[in-house]
């Protein structure tokens, strides 16, 4: 998964369409992603998008490995735009990707 929110939250949204076929277990980890992609990183929102990502750390513990796979890369990826926005303040650069 990319660093960019809006590639991670469109290819989630291909994954959840009709057109892949999935099992349950993927059904289950690409909606719980896509749940907590789509809440915005702001101050006010950031307990939901904790609550939702915690979630997904307990689905990457489940006995299906592709859907370990897709939560363990969404997660990555997710900090890494984290990460990527703290090294850019800390620069005073800013993020034109999102």
């Amino acid at each position: 998964m990319s660093h960019s929110n809006a590639l991670r939250l469109n290819a989630l949204r291909v994954l959840a369409s009709n057109a892949v076929d999935r099992d349950a277990s993927q059904r289950i980890a690409i909606t719980a992603c896509l749940q907590a992609e789509e809440v915005d990183l702001n101050g006010t929102q950031t307990p939901e998008r904790i609550l939702k990502t915690t979630r997904i750390g307990s689905l990457a513990l489940g006995p299906s490995t592709s859907s370990n796979e897709l939560c363990i890369r969404w997660l990555i990826g997710t900090h890494c735009i984290t990460l990527n926005d703290y090294i850019c303040s800390l620069y005073n650069y800013s993020t034109t990707e999102d």
